[in-house]
């Protein structure tokens, strides 16, 4: 983990319309490129993402979200985050979820390669981390 930086985030955005071109979890992904190479290794890293409280459900592999209608306009360009959030994984960025909010909110099934943890022993591996940042 050594040069990597730590990003948590703990609060889900609700909203969709407002989100379509940017939300947090492509600004995670921007800093991840930005702050490592992906197609090379670079010393400098790039990032971890620890989801807590709601953002878990980001997480939860299920379907993507469906169409909203609007009178008699359909917006079918919501953000999913949970693709992004594979994007992620696949992009070799580690992502933990906080076991206790994955617990409390629903006992679903993480996308693959998501890792789950206690606060308290992510909280242990922050020394690990050249930062720790909260979206």
């Amino acid at each position: 983990m050594d040069g990597r930086v730590l990003v948590i985030l703990d609060k889900a955005y609700r909203g969709g319309v407002e989100t379509q071109f940017v939300d947090v979890l492509y600004f995670v992904r921007e800093l991840n490129r930005q702050l490592g190479d992906l197609s090379r290794p670079d010393p400098r890293g790039g990032l971890d993402l620890y989801l807590a409280g709601l953002a878990v459900t980001y997480a939860f592999d299920v379907p993507p979200p469906a169409p909203i209608h609007l009178a008699d306009l359909e917006v079918d360009t919501m953000p999913d985050p949970r693709a992004t959030v594979r994007a992620l994984v696949g992009e070799d960025v580690g992502v933990w979820t906080d076991a206790e909010a994955h617990e409390r909110f629903a006992k679903k099934d993480l996308i693959p390669g998501v890792r789950t943890t206690p606060p308290a022993e992510m909280v242990l591996r922050w020394p690990l981390y050249r930062h720790v940042w909260f979206l």
